[in-house]
């Protein structure tokens, strides 16, 4: 066989090969989107919110903190800075209480 039927060969294979992988690619990239929108419906379905109940300020008189570890725990409110809330909570991990931080807490 001569060389020059080994390098048509050759690159018809390549060409054969190239196409394959083309259509792998697309099947791939399909199947990625596909994922994708799935992805994004069901997290639509699953936000949708229920009935709106608002939340009802209220005091209560904390009982006296002796032996317990209370925390709090705050973080900035990505662009509602404006709305800051500190948290306290106990050990067990219940929310006694909470407070209005305001603008730009640190």
């Amino acid at each position: 066989m001569s060389a020059v039927m080994r390098t048509a060969m050759s690159a018809a294979k390549i060409t054969a090969m190239s196409a394959a992988i083309k259509a792998a690619m697309r099947t791939a990239h399909k199947i990625v989107i596909l994922l994708c929108c799935l992805g994004l419906a069901l997290s639509v379905h699953a936000s949708t919110p229920g009935a709106f109940t608002p939340e009802q300020a209220s005091t209560r008189t904390l009982p006296a903190n002796t032996g317990q570890q209370w925390f709090w725990l705050s973080g900035s409110r990505g662009p509602s800075f404006a709305d800051g809330q500190a948290y306290l909570y106990n050990q067990n991990g219940e929310r006694l209480g909470q407070l209005s931080t305001g603008y730009w807490f640190n």
